[in-house]
């Protein structure tokens, strides 16, 4: 890594960022996941010349058999596409043993008698290069994703955008807070969006290929990393008209909004994550008062963005232990909303100007991840980051993720429904006044907090 203009970059940085300008009227925010729900069901349902999804992984109950129900059978659009993770992808629920590839095959390829279908959606996952050496071959199922994963998550249904950080089933669908933007009619955005997923799913493995799962039919990690680049290359050479300068342009009025995205691949030397933070915080200037707010289920950043969330003022909104997922798990599992609260009570040591929060909702977990920039006199925010990253070192790393900046004017109605988002989580937070305390009062096991400093920080 090489400091440039005070950023961590790769020594060969290959990061590009597009620049789009949509009406502001074009973006509309839902804020739970019964909404999400609803509107993933209707974007399929309603596509008429193309749908393409992409995602970690499927979940296995009911509400993810009637959404890949409409994908495979309802929706009439030529072309329909879900890309999924391999690993994640091919792991297999340890009740029902069904997986999003047994799920896929029944749901999308087969009708209602059982029969296959005509012109079958397509269904890709794709494996990580990441995935190599001896971890290949002695890490087990669901251990392995520690290597790296496809963590990207939208749709594109005709002109139309979804945006989130939420996984397309399970409780994301029922009581996992997250966020969902929808851009409307937005062909430019679409398009990009569109040839992103067609570029992974370039590299990725077809569900007729998939027979064993998980190292059996994985391909070579140097095969998928060069269709991987080859596919990014030829998007952005489509879309060069479209390339950004290294600042984000003011919306010409307060009913537009510039909309800016890249993608993170840290084995590709693609560092969008710091290069649209970056720009969030000139958008947001340094004058007295001007602050952030971050959200993260898993705040975990590296030094190049702690670096970066450092120089404002910031509110930083995370899981508290029984909102985490991972909340009284099996085995070492258990163990790791402890290893959150020790990167966490780190984090804010070096946050001097930071305030935690902790979110926490009865029977609810929390997923949430973006960050929010105003200026020194702004009661809303004036731009914002949303997209599949929690900004950590796996999104640096080891993950493949889309991001995208949105740049309004204070008071637009876009600024309003995005300061929304933030009173909604602020709602169930509470404020740590002490962080230091928490790893006492929690009882975290000394081994917990070593461990997790010295490795397991760079894996989760």
């Amino acid at each position: 890594m090489v400091l440039v203009c005070g950023r961590e970059m790769p020594e060969k940085d290959e990061t590009k960022i597009f620049s789009f300008e949509i009406p502001d009227s074009a973006v509309d925010v839902h804020y739970t996941p019964e909404d999400f729900y609803e509107e993933v069901l209707s974007l399929i349902r309603g596509a008429k010349t193309r749908c393409k999804m992409i995602t970690l992984y499927v979940g296995t109950g009911d509400r993810e058999r009637q959404m890949l129900r409409a994908l495979g059978r309802e929706c009439n659009a030529p072309e329909r596409t879900l890309v999924m993770d391999y690993l994640r992808g091919t792991r297999k629920d340890h009740k029902t043993g069904a997986s999003s590839v047994s799920l896929c095959r029944k749901e999308v390829l087969h009708d209602h008698t059982g029969e296959p279908v005509r012109n079958p959606a397509e269904l890709k996952f794709f494996c990580s290069p990441m995935y190599k050496g001896s971890g290949r071959v002695f890490l087990r199922e669901r251990q392995n994703e520690v290597l790296g994963v496809q963590h990207m998550k939208a749709i594109v249904a005709d002109d139309t955008v979804l945006l989130t950080g939420a996984n397309f089933g399970g409780s994301y669908f029922r009581d996992r807070q997250d966020r969902c933007l929808v851009l409307q009619n937005c062909p430019d955005i679409a398009e990009f969006v569109s040839c992103i997923i067609d570029a992974v799913g370039s590299a990725s493995v077809d569900i007729g290929d998939v027979q064993h799962g998980q190292h059996h039919d994985a391909p070579k990690s140097k095969e998928t990393k060069k269709k991987l680049q080859e596919g990014f290359g030829k998007v952005y050479d489509k879309f060069r008209d479209f390339t950004a300068d290294s600042s984000v342009p003011e919306p010409k009025t307060a009913k537009r909004c510039v909309v800016q995205v890249g993608v993170q691949c840290g084995y590709l030397n693609m560092s969008a994550d710091q290069e649209l933070l970056w720009r969030l915080l000139e958008i947001t200037g340094e004058g007295e008062g001007s602050r952030l707010v971050m959200a993260s289920g898993y705040a975990n950043p590296p030094p190049g963005i702690e670096g970066m969330l450092a120089s404002r003022p910031i509110d930083v909104i995370v899981a508290c232990p029984k909102a985490n997922s991972f909340y009284k798990s099996g085995g070492l599992s258990q163990y790791i909303p402890d290893m959150y609260t020790t990167m966490e009570v780190d984090l804010m040591k070096r946050l001097t100007r930071g305030t935690l929060h902790e979110y926490e909702r009865p029977y609810w977990t929390f997923h949430a991840k973006g960050i929010w920039g105003y200026r020194s006199t702004g009661a809303s925010p004036v731009g914002c980051l949303v997209g599949s990253s929690n900004y950590g070192y796996r999104a640096r790393d080891r993950d493949l993720e889309m991001s995208f900046l949105f740049r309004t004017k204070e008071g637009s109605a876009l600024s309003g429904k995005l300061q929304k988002e933030v009173d909604n989580m602020m709602e169930y937070s509470s404020t740590v006044h002490t962080p230091s305390e928490l790893l006492t009062a929690r009882n975290i096991p000394a081994w917990v907090q070593t461990l997790t400093r010295k490795w397991l920080k760079f894996f989760l």
